[in-house]
C-alpha cells in the first residue's frame, strides 16, 4: 500500500494533535478570557495562520517542516526531505495546520471541537491485546509458533482490509511483513504470508 494513501489520516492526526495540545494550554494557562473576542489574537493565532496561507499561495512548505519532521520521528516514519511523498505531505500538513488555528480561534470564543481521530481508542486496544505472541492453542497440523502467528497475521489483515478493502493482496502482504517485524518481532517476508499465510484475507 502506497504510504501517500495515508497522508489524510497523517495530517489528520496531527491537526487534532494540535488541537489537543492548545486545548489543555486553554484550559490551565488561565491567562486569557477564552470568551474575549480577541482572544485568539492575543495567541498570536491569526499571524501564524496568515504565514501559513501564504506558504500555501507561493507553494513554500518550509514553515511546516520541524513541525512534520518531528511527526514522522515520533510515528516512526522515514521520509526524506524534499522527496515528491515528502512535499505533498508538508503541503497536506500545512492545510491542517491552517484549519487548526482557525478551530483553535474558535475555541478562545468558546467553541469546542469533535475530535474524530480515534487511534487510540478501545478497538485498536482490542486489537494490541488479541495480537499477542503467547501460545494461543494447538493448530491441527501446526507447531503452537505457527498457529500464533497465523492469528496474528489475521489480525493484522483484518484491521488493514477493513480500512482499505480493495488494496491487493500483495500489498497488503507487504504492509503486513512491517508490521509484524516492527511491532511483533516476527520475520516474515511478504511472499511466505502471501503463500501460506493468505487465505482468510
Amino acid at each position: 500500500m502506497s504510504i501517500i494513501r495515508t497522508f489524510g489520516e497523517l495530517a489528520q492526526e496531527f491537526l487534532e494533535q494540535q488541537i489537543e495540545e492548545f486545548e489543555l494550554e486553554l484550559a490551565t494557562s488561565g491567562t486569557i478570557d477564552p470568551h474575549d473576542e480577541y482572544a485568539g489574537h492575543y495567541y498570536g493565532l491569526d499571524a501564524h495562520r496568515d504565514a501559513a496561507v501564504d506558504g500555501i499561495q507561493s507553494e513554500d512548505y518550509s514553515g511546516i517542516y520541524t513541525e512534520l519532521n518531528d511527526f514522522l520521528h515520533k510515528k516512526n516514519i522515514t521520509l526524506k526531505q524534499g522527496t515528491p511523498e515528502y512535499m505533498v505531505l508538508a503541503r497536506r500538513f500545512l492545510l491542517a495546520n491552517i484549519k487548526a488555528l482557525g478551530i483553535m480561534m474558535r475555541m478562545c470564543q468558546g467553541k469546542s471541537y469533535e475530535y474524530t481521530n480515534k487511534q487510540s481508542t478501545s478497538i485498536d486496544n482490542k486489537i494490541i491485546q488479541t495480537e499477542v505472541l503467547a501460545p494461543i492453542k494447538d493448530g491441527p497440523e501446526e507447531k503452537n509458533s505457527t498457529y500464533n502467528t497465523r492469528v496474528i497475521i489475521n489480525e493484522i489483515a483484518t484491521r488493514m482490509r477493513k480500512k482499505y478493502p480493495t488494496t491487493a493482496k500483495y500489498i497488503l502482504a507487504d504492509d503486513i511483513a512491517t508490521e509484524l517485524k516492527d511491532k511483533h518481532k516476527i520475520s516474515k517476508s511478504a511472499r511466505t504470508i502471501l503463500r501460506s499465510y493468505s487465505t482468510h484475507f
